[in-house]
């Protein structure tokens, strides 16, 4: 009769610790998707650099340098490049502070002591969760890519 108190308890317990670290383990996952997300920005915007390709995000014209064509075009895609590897830059700062904060908060969650079988678990579930994101993000950008690359072949022609 002990023994199954004693279990009951142990569970109701683990039960609360569980309640407790979800809004740690919400966190944690929409972190992570958003570190695949801009994982998958990075790629995309590299292969816009390796290519010569300006994704139309990126794209503006310039009102005031009407009168020469020619170095109007040269000016804005030197700038429309800059403003491409600046981004590039940028998007490599956010993703260092989305992995600062997935470290926090997976120290967090491990201070819930939840047990290795929940950890392991976690981790697999974590595992695939960023491959099927990663799949996700990396396919509607191949799309927009090829697009791009379209665009700009018949831009050429």
């Amino acid at each position: 009769m002990e023994e199954s108190n004693s279990s009951q308890h142990t569970k109701q317990t683990w039960r609360f610790r569980r309640e407790q670290a979800q809004a740690d383990i919400n966190r944690l996952l929409g972190y992570l998707k958003k570190y695949e997300d801009v994982r998958c920005q990075i790629r995309f915007l590299q292969k816009c650099n390796r290519n010569r390709l300006i994704p139309k995000g990126l794209r503006s014209t310039l009102s005031s340098l009407q009168n020469s064509q020619r170095s109007n075009d040269r000016f804005c895609r030197r700038m429309h490049f800059r403003l491409l590897r600046r981004t590039i830059r940028n998007k490599y700062h956010l993703l260092s502070e989305i992995d600062n904060n997935i470290k926090i908060y997976n120290w967090d969650l491990k201070c819930f002591n939840l047990g290795s079988k929940f950890y392991q678990r976690f981790q697999i579930y974590v595992r695939k969760l960023a491959a099927r994101t990663f799949t996700k993000c990396e396919h509607r950008l191949r799309c927009k890519f090829q697009h791009l690359k379209m665009e700009a072949h018949i831009l050429i022609s």
